[in-house]
């Protein structure tokens, strides 16, 4: 954990138990001393910071900027914001190009996961779910609806807590050289420093993997397998919940299991 992370989980470490859930980031902001401003999308693409003098702004672009509520992805993004503001805060440096940026957001994101979703309420919506597995596919969603956020940042944080659960999803489609292919649209397994290892990799109609996704029913089951390889890893020894909707697919693992990475073949 290098010095910038340490001084986020630090903050959620002082204020957990103080925020109310779900998180009110607006509020959020303006106890620390910065504003949101809604902007035009098509100028201002990218959410970002402004300092102007003693005042900061988090800056949301919007396609209709309004003053409503904050979309799942805005209130997201503002808490990712927030994130670089207490590393500039603490440090006095915002990231500068290449490796140390992708560095930064790749801790803003977590830092903006565990502020949305702490970790008690992944324990909470763990307990209710007690052994039966079936229900464990659709946990996210639950999550997701009680902490704001979306399915996917629900996912990454129940496998981040419960170092047991993996989430997978993908659809049946075609790459561009029109050969049919199940594009992974999400996972949440992680390996080092890369984040969600396997989203937006081809897998082949034949290929094991591919092979295996075609063969789902098109209801949910529950199973065990011995392995389950994917392009970054090998879930080992994995009892899968999945469910498979016409062109789309998506499973979880529920039991325990070993991440390993697997060489991509020259």
């Amino acid at each position: 954990m290098n010095k910038f992370e340490s001084t986020l989980c630090s903050f959620l470490e002082r204020s957990t138990d103080t925020l109310a859930y779900p998180r009110d980031v607006e509020a959020l902001a303006l106890s620390l001393g910065l504003s949101i401003t809604r902007v035009s999308s098509k100028r201002n693409p990218h959410p970002h910071l402004v300092a102007d003098g003693t005042k900061t702004t988090i800056v949301i672009p919007q396609s209709h900027p309004t003053a409503g509520n904050l979309s799942l992805r805005d209130r997201f993004s503002v808490a990712h914001e927030l994130g670089h503001y207490l590393v500039w805060r603490a440090h006095g440096r915002l990231p500068g190009s290449g490796k140390e940026y992708w560095e930064h957001e790749v801790i803003c994101d977590r830092f903006a996961g565990r502020l949305l979703v702490p970790k008690s309420a992944v324990q909470q919506a763990y307990t209710k779910v007690g052994r039966d597995r079936r229900k464990w596919l659709n946990l996210p969603i639950q999550i997701g609806r009680e902490a704001l956020v979306s399915p996917q940042v629900a996912a990454s944080r129940t496998s981040e807590e419960t170092g047991r659960v993996f989430y997978f999803s993908a659809v049946r489609t075609k790459n561009a050289r029109g050969c049919l292919v199940w594009r992974v649209t999400s996972s949440t397994l992680n390996t080092g420093n890369r984040q969600r290892v396997g989203a937006y990799a081809h897998l082949t109609i034949d290929s094991p993997e591919g092979q295996w996704l075609e063969e789902l029913p098109r209801t949910q089951v529950a199973c065990d397998i011995m392995d389950l390889r994917l392009p970054a890893a090998t879930i080992k020894g994995a009892a899968i919940v999945a469910c498979r909707d016409g062109n789309a697919v998506r499973f979880c693992t529920v039991s325990g299991f070993v991440q390993e990475a697997v060489r991509e073949s020259a």
